[in-house]
């Protein structure tokens, strides 16, 4: 009897050490350096497609879908087999226009090395981000609409176009270095009315290029003293309605959470007053427990982050295989 081909090795390996803070600039950099630009549309009602505020870029909502048109430029060498024949059939069908030419990167004395630098196109990648909570049937009806015929009409006759679905927690770390941090994922709908406290928790997942701000549920049991969380908090006027913002600092908190999570009360959430800083077991007000629905025993302790490791099982190379994960998504 033949024996069956299972592939477990990975799990004797040592843990991988994670991206350093430099390293991950520098990819968000050259990244964005590529990306020439990003259009965002949120889908409403199942079929129309709307431009999204500026004011609303890098705000998700978990019951909401969006489409975001990213032009960027790319070897041909990077190209798929996809990309590259329908990039051949523009420049066949082209051949008699001008030609389009990437930005130039500064001179150079030495002619022979520019010219021999690679071939660069530029190309439109359709980003359609599906939130966890939104119908099933939202991607069948992008499919099918009129916007995604219109983008295939007019960008489709201009450059290679290729499209991809990510669900929300999932991204890849190239789409989430767009939005350079700022990444807020909240609950619900975007046109919500609901007024009530919200809690976020910001992640990292071993990298800041990783990054997000996503509203958990509001209370504190939740809480972890190896996190930073942000609060938002209405409150109740004769008019209107107004939002205190509490920053959380957990005490085992790095300190590139600590940052992350400053910058983003301060930049991200534009409707709320100055957010206050928060360092844990020194100044909460009851306000801020209140909020939470009462003080309560939370976790202090998030060694395990340490020592986590991700594996996926599969029998796509025909046989069993383990692989690690790098890019955790969040269950």
């Amino acid at each position: 009897k033949e024996e069956l081909k299972v592939d477990l090795s990975v799990l004797f390996t040592n843990r991988h050490a994670p991206l350093l803070r430099k390293d991950c600039e520098e990819y968000r950099e050259i990244w964005n350096e590529a990306l020439h630009s990003m259009d965002c549309f949120v889908m409403e009602g199942g079929r129309n497609f709307v431009k999204l505020p500026a004011e609303e870029h890098g705000h998700f909502y978990s019951e909401s879908c969006y489409v975001f048109l990213c032009q960027y430029w790319l070897p041909l060498s990077d190209f798929t087999d996809d990309l590259l024949d329908q990039y051949l059939i523009l420049e066949k069908k082209n051949s008699g226009g001008m030609k389009d030419v990437p930005p130039e990167e500064g001179g150079g004395e030495d002619g022979e090395e520019e010219e021999e630098d690679e071939e660069e196109a530029r190309v439109c990648r359709v980003y359609f981000w599906q939130g966890r909570d939104s119908s099933k049937m939202s991607w069948p009806q992008f499919s099918l609409s009129s916007f995604r015929a219109q983008i295939k009409e007019k960008l489709g006759s201009q450059m290679p176009i290729e499209e991809v679905r990510c669900f929300q927690q999932q991204e890849s770390l190239k789409f989430l270095s767009y939005f350079r941090g700022r990444f807020i994922v909240h609950k619900g709908k975007r046109t919500q009315s609901e007024v009530k406290p919200r809690l976020y928790q910001i992640r990292q997942n071993g990298n800041i290029l990783a990054q997000r701000c996503v509203e958990i549920g509001c209370t504190s049991v939740l809480l972890n003293s190896g996190f930073c969380y942000i609060l938002k908090v209405p409150v109740q006027s004769e008019a209107q309605v107004s939002y205190m913002l509490y920053v959380w600092i957990g005490s085992k908190s790095s300190d590139d959470l600590e940052k992350a999570a400053i910058e983003i009360g301060r930049e991200s959430f534009v409707d709320c007053v100055s957010p206050v800083i928060l360092y844990e077991g020194n100044s909460e007000p009851p306000i801020f427990w209140d909020a939470l629905g009462g003080r309560k025993n939370y976790d202090t302790n998030a060694d395990w982050l340490d020592i986590i490791r991700l594996f996926r099982c599969s029998n796509e190379k025909g046989y069993f295989a383990v692989t690690e994960e790098f890019k955790w998504p969040d269950f």
